[in-house]
């Protein structure tokens, strides 16, 4: 669903990060089959606004070629715009706007496309508050297509468009949105601590959590047991693939999925860079010899890090026994 300007603009506006809080997955309500959680994003863009590798990038080649492209001084002039309508910098309003961001996929029947759940928390209600006061001429300009109601604590916001309708809530903590009026409740109850079911309940989401740890700067997850009921056992892929790059490279990995409840992703940064995990649940030893030279051994050295040479600027290292590939593919 393409999301107008102004919903751009609200979903985008709030939020310091909650320490103390429970993670959105607390929050986010039950059905979803794919999640996806951000936190102390802002943060993390004032790190690298001060990180050596951002200062390289702008005294690079590329990036002054890029400055002098049409499409970069547009970037340029709408960045000053919102920096003048909200009263200050971009990095300022990450560092005290951006924080916890959750995001949930809904399955819909007999339709393609999914419904969405997005959920912001605030922190910092004095920021929210003047950003709200920001935005508001914008929704009063919008009021053909946005209809407003005012809920206790709580502003609504219907938003008509084009590919359909958005529902939102503000609240003076917290933002949600939904594609439908009813995933919104289940989302403003969630919030309020109230839902009956959410996905951090959902046994394959634990299992993720269990396996993979709950603190990240971002994790997502899928449930991979829904899509085996709609694909079959085996996702409707072959047991013996044709394509030898496909086979050496993700085969075993595959094959493990095929009886893993989850795919997880997570991504953390620190000073030392990003670190990127992926996780399914799953025993090597239960795919026998067929698969045993994909994985390496436990208690050996396993995959070797690449090489450190100097100019090195990325690089592959994986474990394979060839032999054992060729043999039993």
């Amino acid at each position: 669903m393409r999301i107008s300007f102004l919903l751009f603009t609200l979903l985008l506006s709030p939020a310091a990060f909650a320490a103390n809080a429970a993670p959105l997955s607390a929050a986010m309500p039950n059905g979803a089959v794919g999640y996806v959680e951000i936190n102390g994003l802002g943060q993390r863009l004032i790190q690298l606004r001060d990180s050596a590798y951002y200062a390289d990038a702008l005294d690079s080649p590329q990036f002054k070629q890029a400055m002098k492209q049409p499409q970069y001084k547009q970037y340029s002039a709408g960045r000053k715009i919102a920096e003048a309508y909200l009263g200050m910098n971009l990095w300022t309003a990450a560092d005290k706007l951006f924080g916890e961001i959750a995001l949930g996929v809904y399955p819909k029947a007999d339709v393609k496309q999914p419904d969405l759940a997005v959920m912001i928390r605030v922190t910092d209600p004095a920021a929210w508050a003047h950003v709200r006061e920001r935005l508001e001429p914008l929704i009063t300009l919008a009021k053909e297509k946005v209809k407003r109601e005012t809920r206790g604590e709580l502003e609504l916001l219907t938003l008509d468009g084009k590919d359909g309708k958005a529902f939102i809530a503000l609240h003076k903590n917290w933002i949600a949105a939904a594609s439908t009026a009813a995933l919104l409740d289940q989302s403003i109850a969630g919030l309020r601590g109230d839902a009956k079911a959410t996905v951090a309940q959902n046994p394959a989401f634990k299992k993720m959590e269990r396996d993979m740890g709950a603190k990240h700067f971002v994790r997502a997850w899928t449930d991979l047991g829904y899509f085996r009921k709609l694909a079959g056992k085996r996702f409707s892929l072959p047991e013996k693939y044709d394509d030898g790059f496909v086979s050496l490279m993700f085969s075993g990995i595959i094959e493990l999925a095929m009886q893993s409840d989850y795919i997880g992703l997570t991504l953390d940064a620190d000073k030392t860079g990003l670190k990127l995990a992926a996780g399914i649940e799953g025993d090597p030893k239960t795919l026998g010899e067929k698969f045993g030279w994909f994985f390496s051994k436990p208690g050996t050295p396993g995959t070797r890090d690449v090489p450190t040479v100097p100019g090195l600027m990325g690089g592959l290292s994986i474990h394979r026994n060839l032999g054992g590939w060729y043999g039993k593919r």
